[in-house]
């Protein structure tokens, strides 16, 4: 999970830090690039990279996960749509 106001970008906006946590354990992630649209503290992640040390991380990807109840919007609109014909 990405932990609580641990998220800071530098200057230009096109790097991140921040830190990841299992509740028990802390791992510093560097991160340059565009993070996914669903990213935010206290959100499930996965991250790809080298570790640089035992406690730090230089991320070359960064997966936002979502729950099960997750529906992309265009497929709820169109099953919105679907419901609202059938009746």
């Amino acid at each position: 999970y990405v932990a609580e106001k641990s998220v800071h970008y530098d200057s230009s906006g096109t790097s991140v830090t921040f830190i990841i946590t299992d509740k028990k354990n802390n791992l510093s992630v560097n991160y340059h690039g565009v993070l996914p649209s669903l990213f935010r503290e206290g959100q499930g992640i996965v991250v790809t990279g080298k570790l640089t040390n035992s406690d730090s991380l230089q991320a070359d990807q960064v997966l936002a996960k979502h729950d099960e109840k997750y529906m992309p919007w265009p497929l709820a609109k169109e099953l919105i749509q679907g419901e609202k014909n059938a009746t």
